[in-house]
């Protein structure tokens, strides 16, 4: 309703500058322990177009737009399931600056890609609690892993995951 709209457009401000004082922290970003870097979707796709191709018509590319939909893109606190790497050492710090780490992109579950080119040890690696970490019963009541995940593993339609 309008007197919820107008309640939510007064703390705009405030909020926006608690967003841009957390980005203007970045040097308080997380390693990654294995001292690797996010590098952005596109670097995957070549090696693992099938893969890409599956992530695409997933949900998950549009994790960062549907927070801009419900006015939620300058939440902080949205950012670690709606966007890629934040947080973390050359992770997502704004739409303007990391566009490749807005949504929530194969780094975002898999860890950063510097590993996979780098072809690091236990890279990949992927559970219902990789998911979990994000679908919690406070934002996603009722979701189920077993049906979820048939929506965006990898090789469906299309075939075996490439290693």
């Amino acid at each position: 309703d309008e007197d919820q709209v107008a309640a939510l457009a007064a703390t705009l401000p405030a909020r926006l500058n608690e967003a841009q004082a957390l980005l203007d922290g970045a040097s308080d970003r997380r390693e990654h322990a294995s001292g690797s870097e996010f590098l952005g979707f596109t670097t995957c796709g070549p090696c693992h177009g099938m893969q890409s191709e599956a992530w695409l018509i997933s949900p998950h590319p549009g994790a960062f737009q549907s927070l801009q939909r419900l006015g939620f893109h300058v939440e902080p606190e949205c950012f670690d399931c709606h966007t890629t790497g934040f947080g973390w050492s050359g992770g997502f710090e704004t739409r303007a600056r990391t566009p490749l780490l807005a949504g929530v992109s194969c780094e975002a579950c898999h860890g950063p890609g510097e590993m996979a080119i780098h072809d690091l040890p236990g890279y990949g690696a992927t559970t219902e609690a990789t998911c979990r970490g994000c679908h919690t019963e406070d934002v996603d009541p009722g979701f189920d892993y077993a049906t979820a995940y048939e929506t965006v593993r990898h090789h469906w339609p299309r075939g075996p995951v490439l290693p």
